[in-house]
């Protein structure tokens, strides 16, 4: 039970850190009001999101990518194939169908999250990203 204590003592403590470095952050934004300006609002914004940003790059895990990481997998598609899982338990033709049924919805459900993965990185590209989109889109031989 020590351990267990000590290790709850120092999330606690590290969760008190974070917020204490959230709020020192969050202490450069303006006080907004009602008669509050676009330009005010706009910049208490752009503040806030620094003050998130800053505290998540110095607190939070990184998220590892790997060549194995699948930037489109998300819940749905966890619990999707948790489902086609238990549909292998049942036998008999009446388990065949539940299993092609999962195993339909699922891949529907992965070439819908493919598809809104791309259209939002084709939406948010800049810079060299732009140049990454080329190489996924056909060539047109002129020659042919």
């Amino acid at each position: 039970m020590g351990k267990e204590k000590e290790e709850a003592n120092a999330a606690e403590a590290k969760r008190a850190q974070a917020q204490e470095c959230y709020r020192r952050g969050v202490r450069r934004s303006l006080i907004l009001t009602d008669a509050s300006t676009v330009e005010e609002v706009d910049g208490a914004a752009s503040a806030l999101r620094e003050a998130m940003v800053g505290n998540l790059d110095q607190h939070a895990r990184k998220k590892r990518w790997c060549s194995r990481s699948k930037m489109w997998w998300n819940l749905e598609l966890r619990d999707l194939r948790k489902q086609l899982g238990k549909a292998g338990a049942t036998e008999g033709p009446a388990g065949m169908s539940r299993i092609q049924e999962a195993r339909r919805e699922l891949w529907r459900a992965i070439r819908k999250a493919k598809k809104e993965c791309w259209n939002q990185f084709l939406q948010t590209a800049e810079g060299v990203d732009v140049w990454t989109a080329t190489g996924y889109t056909p060539r047109i031989d002129e020659a042919g």
